[in-house]
This record gives C-alpha cells, sequence and structure tokens, in this order.
C-alpha cells in the first residue's frame, strides 16, 4: 500500500537527517560526512563551510586532520564527474558505481587537451616515479618533467583511474593546489576494484536515500547520474529495503527507505526559526533535481543557474530566504541579500551567521552590509553562482 505524507514532514525530516534542523546530536566528522552523502567539493572551500554551517565549533583544521593527516577520507571524482570529499570506507563503493563514466570524461579531456595515449604512458611513469620520492604540487610535476604538455589533465586522468590521490594543499585549506600521492601509499588496504559495478551501484542508491530520501526516480538519477535504467533495477534490488510514497500535495511517487519510516512520521518543526548560511553546492542544495522542495518559484533563478549549479543561500527553516556572498580578498565587506524585507525575526540571526562564517574565511571581523538588489544566475556571467553579489555595493 502507498503511504501518503505531508510535504512539511518530509522535508523537516530530511532537514534533521541532513544536520540543518538546529541542534545536531553528532561531533564526528566521519558520521557527518556520511550522513550527508559526501561533501562536494569541486571547489575547495566548500567542504569547509558545509561543515561550519552544521556545526557551531568547527574549525578547518578538524577536517584537514582527516583528509589529509589521518587519512581517514579522501577527495575522489565519482557522482556527476564532481569531486567529493568520503570517508575511506566509502572509496571502492564511489569507485566501482561511477568510475566507468568518471574515467571515460577525463580520457576524452586528456585527448582534447592534445595528450595522446603513448604520451600519456611515459608521462604517468614518470610522474609515479617522482611521487614516489615526496608529495608534489602540479606546478613542481610540471616544473621537474619540463614537458609542454597538459600535466594537469593527465594528473587528473591518474586520479580518476585509482592510481593517485589528491593531498594536502600547498598553502591551507582555502587553496585548490593539491599535492598529489600514489593512492596505494596512502591506503594501502583499499582495493578500488574490490566490488562489482552492480553491487556497488546498489550500495550508492541505498546510500543517497538515507542522506536525501523521500526523492524521486528523477532526483536518484540526477544526483548519481546513472541513468534511469541503472537506478531502477538497484531500486528492485533493494526491495522491501525501499518504500513508494506520495506527498499529500502532489501524486508524484517518491522512493525511502523503510527504516526512516518512524523518524519521517514523528518529524516535528520547531517553533523558533533557524537560520543556516550554506556555501554554493553544499550537499543539501544539491541533493535534488527538483530545487522546489526548498526554492519558491518566483526565487528559483536567483538560486540556482542554468547549469544546475546552487549559489550561497541563506536557509531559514529549510527554505532559500536569499544569498550570501564574502570575498576572500582585502576587503571586509560580506554582503546579505534578503528576498523577504519584512523578515525582521531572523535578520540578527543572519548578522550573528554571517559574522561567524566572514571570520573564519577571511580571519578578520567583517562588516555585514545589507543588497537590496540582485541580479538574477541567468543575467549574471558563467560562474557567478559562486560569488552571487559580486558587482553589488552596499
Amino acid at each position: 500500500m502507498i503511504k501518503r505524507i505531508d510535504l512539511r514532514s518530509i522535508n523537516h525530516s530530511v532537514l534533521v537527517r541532513q544536520h540543518l534542523a538546529g541542534g545536531t546530536t553528532t561531533s564526528q566528522l566521519s558520521q557527518m560526512v556520511l550522513d550527508l552523502g559526501g561533501l562536494q567539493a569541486d571547489d575547495p572551500i566548500t567542504p569547509y563551510l558545509s561543515l561550519a554551517a552544521r556545526l557551531p565549533d568547527f574549525v578547518p583544521k578538524e577536517l584537514e586532520n582527516q583528509l589529509f593527516n589521518e587519512s581517514d577520507m579522501a577527495l575522489i571524482r565519482c557522482v556527476r564527474k564532481s569531486i567529493y570529499v568520503h570517508n575511506k570506507d566509502l572509496l571502492p563503493v564511489m569507485y566501482a558505481a561511477t568510475s566507468d563514466k568518471v574515467i571515460k570524461s577525463s580520457e576524452h579531456f586528456m585527448f582534447y587537451r592534445g595528450v595522446p595515449l603513448s604520451e600519456y604512458t611515459a608521462l604517468s611513469d614518470s610522474i609515479l616515479q617522482l611521487l614516489k620520492e615526496r608529495r608534489q604540487t602540479k606546478a613542481e610535476i610540471k616544473e621537474t618533467l619540463a614537458t609542454d604538455f597538459d600535466v594537469s589533465a593527465v594528473l587528473d586522468y591518474m586520479s580518476d583511474q585509482g592510481l593517485l590521490v589528491r593531498s594536502k594543499p600547498a598553502s591551507g585549506w582555502k587553496d585548490g593546489a593539491y599535492r598529489y600521492a600514489i593512492f596505494s601509499d596512502v591506503f594501502p588496504d583499499i582495493q578500488l576494484g574490490a566490488l562489482e559495478e552492480r553491487e556497488a551501484i546498489h550500495v550508492l542508491v541505498r546510500h543517497y536515500l538515507e542522506a536525501f530520501g523521500p526523492a524521486s526516480l528523477n532526483d536518484i538519477n540526477w544526483w548519481t547520474g546513472l541513468g534511469n535504467i541503472r537506478v531502477r533495477s538497484a531500486l528492485r534490488a533493494l526491495g522491501d529495503e525501499v518504500l513508494e510514497i506520495r506527498t499529500s500535495e502532489t501524486n508524484i511517487p517518491m522512493m525511502m527507505l523503510a527504516s526512516g519510516l518512524d523518524q519521517l512520521r514523528s518529524s516535528l518543526t520547531t517553533q523558533s526559526p533557524t537560520v543556516t548560511l550554506l556555501p554554493a553546492n553544499d550537499p543539501y542544495l544539491m541533493g535534488y533535481c527538483d530545487r522546489h522542495r526548498y526554492v519558491d518559484f518566483h526565487h528559483y533563478e536567483y538560486i540556482v543557474d542554468d547549469s544546475g549549479n546552487c549559489t550561497n543561500v541563506i536557509l531559514v527553516n529549510g527554505r532559500a530566504a536569499g544569498t550570501w556572498d564574502c570575498p576572500l580578498d582585502n576587503k571586509e565587506d560580506f554582503k546579505v541579500h534578503l528576498f523577504d524585507y519584512q523578515l525582521a525575526a531572523v535578520s540578527e540571526l543572519v548578522r550573528v551567521r554571517a559574522k561567524r562564517l566572514g571570520k573564519l574565511l577571511t580571519g578578520r571581523d567583517v562588516r555585514i552590509g545589507q543588497i537590496d538588489r540582485m541580479a538574477p544566475l541567468s543575467k549574471q556571467p558563467a560562474g557567478a553562482f559562486m560569488s552571487p553579489l559580486k558587482e553589488n555595493e552596499f
């Protein structure tokens, strides 16, 4: 029997599991990363800001240590060919479920950048020899090899094959100039090819539903990038572990894990407003193909760009209430734009969150300024989702 549950309960249930309902109960980063379905890291700063939004006492050194010093986690390109932070135990799953598409894509890009297979073989052998001595950045490797070929494309291809892993950057947590290390040296006990693709896809779909369900077939397909045939096959294989429900407001079927039904039914919203400043492409923002579950229709083009990227969001009780922007240069301005200027009840909470986030990003006390107007992302240059209020002054 298909169960019907109101959308408000569904959304609050997800907010609780995404640690966005206030009063998170875990301080373990590994559990947090698992609960969030991983941390998107195409921009190196995003994972740190995603954790800072949920953990009031978070400091970047905590993630740096587990990611680069203790090697409890790793950066891996996986779903939607995006780079994610995942716990090391999930690396074989992510690799086996997504590497087919990821490797083909990076191989194609490497050839497009003018690196033929014959040159790749020689370059990769040389790079492995260099990294046996010490971990190095792309710039260091390129200088040592004295080659005109695109070393960056080669390093991406080697990383996507599981030969290399991105290691501690040269200049701290905001730096995207990663050093590279040999994967087997960092994770000697992990065999990326240990799982069959079909088994890994089943685990990946279950992992998604645990983090984001209830969700539609389109949502699962979009987030995993696997295609409807593979997703449907995985749902069938999961059998009674998966329930199909529908909301009281719509007739669209949504899937969830049966084990989460009691938590969903008992999910109650809080009376006081919960305010969170999420970074662009935060896990919660990117978990669904249909973003209307947290963005009103008339605000959509201010939050989501034409490529499906989400900008920096001021989240109030799980709904997008505005955007924010904080430059990392010498300026001390933290800009906020609220869609509804009557939100007096949350304006002070926004300022408190912005002060803390600005200090984390710049190392200084920042000046908070309200931006009255914002151009839709569709009217801004490509990539504006990373800095949506850049052209505005206050």
